[in-house]
Order: structure tokens, then sequence, then C-alpha cells
């Protein structure tokens, strides 16, 4: 079983569908242009494409599916870049008996034949930084465990070393009585996974196997930005780079390309990581301020989907270019620019186009959906408007979506919506032939065209407009052909950004926190049937104010036998006899032998989780 885990390159597709640019007919074609300059250019998961690949979803799903645990022994894993929160696939599950209780040689009798179950949760592709947190169904469980759970489960990290060695913990119970095979030999090499015990226990799992979830620290990169006494050299880290992510999946080749490194212009990455690293102060509406990184990347990869799908999205999450050009790779980051030449009326063909903005490419409310960590990484959103535009257009709203399933963070997110929003208005394409002084611009480069048709000479002090550079080809009479898009490097200014979240935190309470019951009470009814007397107890109490209540346990202590924890209360492991289950307030019990008893309600939810109970006066019941 564990050697079928050991190909891990990918797995089924979480993320999908193009993120929306303005201007997409012709930004969405020249991004995919860039990734496929190089003929080669087709998926390592191809091979298992047709087997993995699942109809697109919407982020929403996305996440629930990153988040969810899977039952596979083969299926390929996911990569994860920078911090992310997800579920798993259990390539592993058995079961082994109790242990017997120190000093209690009783116990040994009590011992049940399955009451553990063991569970090896294969997480990504490793190495990767660290797993910071381990949680069952959202409460946590590892490092620190959760009262409820201690003594009823234990969790063993692996971070996916090449080198690792199989985990000592698994081999033991195996060897112990273990109704499986684990020895040595099963490393997972190069597997981030979990190794998850749970004792059998309605009171704790009382819904079913827990989901078990884990933030993660990613996939170790490549950073060549160092240098000691003047000599460059690099050094493998954790790091939720855009830049260093992306150059990883280009060279990476087990779910990577593969390109050899002799191919990656090295510079172009270096400067856009950079840019990314670089800190900003961005304002709130409050008008308080944040400093943190430009961009960061922080999501799942698989390879059941196309590398120009998976490239598209990681680029989403710096606003980012793959260009070749000159026999490398190159990443170019959307960012304010110098202009690098000038194209006149004696560079421009008399045949050039110019295309202006239509309400198809305008926006005046640009909508950015992303996963928040914040909200226990569900698809949120954040949305950069602004009135101005809107009165431009008459009064109508012109709303675009955006998807960033590789950005993690309110503020980023915003800050990309609102380059987004101000780009839009700047929508004017050009595109010309010019002469092979064409080859001396790339991709991305912003220049100046001088043109007096179009009014653009007196422009900038008569140095002409600015544009972008987006796409440039070779005609087949040798001219070279550029297609450009008007620049303003106002997009890019970190201001106070016009935003609004109208999807907040919701006010749903957590499954995991429940109120008990309140107000218990219990009376006697006698009842003279000759020549005896019989008794009746009726129950009954006020309602948890929890939502979500399943139904409530009734349950009694008999001669005072109580069982209480260390502050008073009642606890969910509290020895008490159980009566029933009851989905209204109110309980009868009859014919009860003489004795003083205590009863006892606690309440459960849909999710299976238990309220402290709630106890009624002693009573004391006698009847003849």
């Amino acid at each position: 079983m564990p050697q079928a885990v050991g190909f891990v390159a990918g797995v089924v597709r979480f993320f999908s569908g193009l993120a929306w640019v303005a201007g997409a007919s012709i930004v969405g074609q020249q991004v995919i242009g860039y990734v496929a300059a190089a003929a080669f250019f087709y998926s390592a998961g191809s091979y298992v494409n047709s087997l993995f690949k699942i109809p697109e979803i919407g982020l929403a799903q996305q996440g629930a599916t990153v988040l969810s645990n899977s039952r596979s022994s083969s299926a390929p894993l996911p990569v994860i870049y920078g911090a992310r929160r997800v579920g798993g696939v259990q390539v592993f599950v058995g079961t082994s008996p109790g242990y017997p209780i120190p000093g209690d040689p009783n116990s040994v009798e009590e011992i049940q034949e399955n009451e553990w179950l063991n569970m090896v949760i294969a997480l990504c592709e490793g190495p990767i930084g660290s797993i910071k947190k381990v949680y069952a169904n959202n409460v946590e469980i590892w490092p620190q465990m959760d009262d409820r759970f201690k003594g009823k489960a234990f969790i063993s990290v692996h971070r996916g070393e090449p080198t690792q060695a199989a985990d000592a913990d698994i081999i033991s119970v195996a060897n112990k009585g273990g109704t499986f095979t684990w020895d040595s030999s099963y490393k997972l090499s190069g597997v981030a996974y979990l190794y998850v015990q749970l004792e059998a226990s309605s009171e704790v799992w009382g819904s079913g196997v827990p989901t078990i979830n884990a933030d993660v620290l990613g996939k170790v990169v490549e950073d060549t930005r160092s240098t000691y006494s003047g000599t460059a050299f690099s050094i493998e880290r954790y790091s939720n780079n855009p830049a260093l992510c992306i150059r990883d999946y280009l060279l990476n080749t087990t779910y990577g390309k593969g390109i050899p490194s002799s191919q990656i212009g090295n510079t172009s990455f270096e400067a856009a990581a950079n840019y990314c690293d670089e800190k900003i102060t961005i304002t709130k509406d409050d008008g308080t301020t944040i400093t943190q990184k430009r961009f960061t990347m922080n999501g799942v990869v698989t390879v059941g989907e196309t590398s120009m799908d998976i490239l598209n999205k990681m680029l989403t999450s710096c606003r980012g270019m793959l260009v070749f050009s000159g026999g490398f790779y190159k990443l170019i980051i959307d960012k304010p620019e110098s202009a690098s030449l000038t194209f006149d009326e004696s560079t421009v063909m008399p045949n050039f186009n110019i295309t202006l903005p239509g309400k198809a490419s305008l926006a005046n409310r640009v909508q950015a959906n992303f996963f928040n960590p914040e909200n226990e990484w569900q698809s949120d959103f954040v949305y950069s408007e602004s009135d101005t535009y809107k009165t431009q257009d008459n009064g109508l709203l012109l709303e675009r979506k955006i998807e960033l399933p590789f950005t993690a963070d309110y503020y980023q997110s915003q800050m990309i919506a609102e380059q987004v929003l101000k780009q839009s208005r700047q929508g004017i394409v050009i595109e010309f032939n010019t002469t092979q002084e064409g080859l001396l611009a790339e991709v991305g480069d912003v220049i100046y065209i001088k043109l007096d048709a179009p009014g653009w000479s007196t422009l900038n002090s008569g140095a002409g407009k600015l544009f972008r550079v987006i796409q440039i080809s070779i005609e087949n009479n040798d001219e070279i052909g550029i297609v450009a898009r008007e620049y303003d490097a106002d997009v890019y200014t970190v201001g106070t950004a016009k935003t609004f979240d109208t999807a907040p935190n919701t006010d749903l309470p957590a499954l995991d926190v429940i109120t008990a019951p309140t107000a218990v009470t219990a009376t006697e009814t006698l009842f003279f049937n000759d020549p005896k007397i019989t008794n009746r107890i009726n129950l009954s109490w006020a309602a948890s104010s929890t939502p979500y209540i399943k139904h409530y346990e009734v349950g009694y202590l008999v001669n005072t036998r109580t069982q209480q924890s260390s502050d008073g209360a009642y606890r969910a492991d509290s020895y008490f006899n159980s009566l029933g289950t009851v989905t209204g307030r109110q309980f009868t019990i009859d014919n009860l032998d003489p004795g003083v008893y205590q009863f006892a309600i606690r309440a459960v939810n849909t999710g299976g989780f238990l309220s402290n109970y709630t106890t009624v006066l002693i009573l004391s019941l006698i009847h003849i």
C-alpha cells in the first residue's frame, strides 16, 4: 500500500477557471501566449489528467474540496505553496487493540480487539516548511490538544523529507497486536503526512470518524538571492514568495515542468521576488494603516490541470506574466516602469489599429474572490469600487469578478481588485507593425508611442503616450508586430482603497460550542392502584440556547454516586446511567426503585458535539 503513494505527482483538481482581467479578449489570450512560447510546454500530469480531471467548480466548492478527507492508496497528491489549511488522502486505515491500564490487572480482560483506529493521511508533496496545527472537526488536536481529546487521540507529523524514516509509533502498534503490517520500509519518502490514532468513543467522536485538517507551511523552494562576501549562492527554505514558487514549479521534474535551470532567467525572477517582498503601507477605510509584503502566494497546485491553467492561476497572486525571450523564461510583474523605447511616425507602419474600450471591458466595481484564513479558509470576497467611474458610466453598475485562488490575504486581494478596477479604465489597445527595431522591446516593457493622428505627439511633454507591450510577433515580411495596452502609473499607487465587504464573518455559532439546557425540574406523582402505590417522575427543562440541537440525553445517578470535574461541572464523560434520548423538553420515568436519585440532562447537536450536563436537585423517591 505505502509503495503506491510513492509516485505522487499531483491530485484531483481543486482549482479551476481562469481569473477575469479587464480586456480579457486580449490580455487573456496574451497571458496564455506567454506560457505557450515553448513548444514542449505540456503538463507533466497529462498522463493522469484524463483519470483525475473533474468538472469545473467555483471557489467555494474548491475550498470545501481542499479541506475534505478522501480515501485512496493511489491518488496523486497536491503541492502546497505558502500557507494553507488542507484535508488529505487517507492512504492507510487499520485497527489495533486497546492497552491495559498500568497497575490494573483486571483491565487486561476489558481490552477491546479493535479499540483504536490508525490512519495515515497524506497531505501533500514534500519537503514542506512545517505542519503548524492539526484539527479534528475544526477543533485543535495537535500540538495543543483540546481537553476532550486527551487520552483519546495521538498525532505524529512528518514533513516529507526524501530521507525520512518510517513512523516509529505506527511500527510499534503494528508489532503489538495491530491487524496490519507496517515496517521500516514504509517510509513515504517525499510525502508530508500525519499518523493519526483515535480511540473508539461515541462520547468524543459521536458523529463518526472526524474530518482531519492541518495548517501547513508548504513547499521548500530555492532562493537564489543570497550572497556571502560578494559571492552569490542559493538556499532552500520555506517561502510564500510568488516568484520563488513559480520558479520552483517550472523547474521541478516530479510535479512541475522540469525545465532545465539553464533556461530560467534568474535575474528576472530575483527582481520579481524582491518586488513581491517589498513592504507597503495600506490605508484602511477607517483611516488606520497596516504594513505588509506586497504579494504572497498561498494555495494548492495539482497536475490534474494543464500547466497553462496552473501557471495562470499562480500568476494572479502577483499580477505576473511569464515570458520566453532570448532562450530564457522570465517573470515580469505588472508594476510601474520607465519607458524604454519610443515608436513614432518613422518606425510605426501606417496600417496600425487602435481599439477603444467598450462596456464589456469597463468596470466601476470589481469583486475579488479569495480564500480567507480568518474565516476558516473558506471562500470570501472583497469589493473595490469607484463612484467617479460609475458617474462616467451614466450610473450603470459595471461589475467584474476575479478569482484569486493563490491569494489568502484580505488587503492583498483588495489591492489587486483596485488595480484591476483602475486598469479597466486604461483600455486603449494599439496593434502596429514596426521595423527590426521592435526586437529591442520585450513583453512587459513600457514604451512611448508618438503619433499625430490620434493626438499622442504632444502628451507627456511631447514624449508621446505610454503603453505596455503585451505581445510581440515576427511577421512573414520580417516586420515586427506589437500589441500594446494603455499604461498609467497611477494604477499601481497604493492608497486608500474604497472597498467594502458585504460578506461579513458568519453569525453562525461554532458547532463545537454548545450550551447546556437550564432550569431542570423533577416532580414525582404517586398513583394508588390498590393494593400497590406506583410512582412517575416527570422531568422538564428549558432548551439549550445553542441552535442545531438534535436531541437531549437523559441520565441519572443513584444513591449520590457523583462524578464531577475539578470545576464542579458534570462533563460529557461523567458516569451517568443513560435513561434515553428525547427531541422535546420533557421526559417521563415510571416505577423507580426506592433511593436517592440525581437526574442530568445534556444537549447533543447535529454535529455530534455534547454540552455539559445540567442536574436537578436530589430528589428522594419512596413508594410502597
